[in-house]
């Protein structure tokens, strides 16, 4: 199962580290990739197990975790909070 919730990650994040990114006070430089992930509280430890094992293979793409309830979190992205994947 963990597995699988690594590839399908993988599948979410690539797409958008070859897009590049950029953050709100600027471009990302140096080749460097910042994605901002909100994602609800339940799954805090499998996805920050799955964001070390995916950046030990992709040092140069930074995950920022925001987790809380799906509902706070939808507040957040409608009143501007930005992210990448929700």
């Amino acid at each position: 199962m963990k597995r699988l919730f690594s590839m399908l990650l993988a599948l979410l994040v690539l797409p958008l580290a070859a897009c590049g990114g950029s953050k709100a006070d600027g471009p990302v430089t140096g080749g460097d990739v910042e994605l901002t992930i909100f994602a609800a509280a339940s799954l805090q430890e499998s996805l920050t197990e799955c964001g070390e094992l995916y950046q030990k293979e992709h040092p140069n793409v930074a995950l920022v975790f925001n987790f809380d309830s799906s509902g706070t979190l939808k507040t957040q992205i409608e009143e501007g909070a930005v992210c990448d994947i929700f």
